[in-house]
């Protein structure tokens, strides 16, 4: 019993502890008339190729990764500005 729950806290901790290093950017996404975005509209960064789709005018990229350092995001292939990611950053952009 005393194994058991060893191994189970183990576990516990080191799936926690893979969560909380990867990192995610999040945060509102406007049209060039200040419209909430659409899923037409594609987001990535400079990072990996992961990508999200706003819904209802908000977006959230999982980065995957512990990243720490400037990154450039892209809303459909255009560069919509760069952001310092560390940990789950906001970061609100317009797609023209």
């Amino acid at each position: 019993m005393k194994i058991t729950l060893s191994v189970f806290i183990f576990l516990l901790t080191f799936l926690v502890s893979q969560t909380a290093i990867a990192d995610s950017i999040l945060g509102n996404c406007y049209n060039r008339s200040g419209e909430p975005c659409g899923k037409i509209h594609r987001i990535s960064t400079s990072w990996n190729s992961n990508t999200a789709y706003p819904e209802n005018g908000k977006y959230s990229l999982f980065l995957g990764d512990s990243v720490d350092s400037r990154i450039t995001v892209y809303c459909d292939g255009s560069t919509a500005g760069t952001v310092n990611v560390k940990g789950d950053t906001r970061f609100d952009l317009q797609c023209d």
